[in-house]
């Protein structure tokens, strides 16, 4: 089976805040396979090493309706 398996109607939705990132997508957080793919990580990263002038944004993947993917990236 390959990543791309589970690709059906994909849309993807960006945010600029942790907090404004549905609940729907805790369970990426839940099944992340380290603590740099955490919430807690990335709540500390927001706080304290954020570039000045910089801004986080997280996109949000889904398929189907389902939250696949969550990359947080800078703008």
């Amino acid at each position: 089976m390959n990543g791309l398996d589970w690709c059906g109607m994909v849309s993807v939705e960006t945010f600029t805040r942790l907090e404004d990132v549905p609940d729907d997508a805790a369970d990426l957080f839940a099944g992340a396979r380290g603590f740099f793919s955490t919430r807690a990580w990335w709540d500390a990263v927001l706080t304290h090493a954020m570039p000045d002038g910089a801004s986080p944004r997280f996109v949000l993947i889904r398929s189907d309706g389902r939250a696949r993917a969550l990359f947080p990236m800078m703008g």
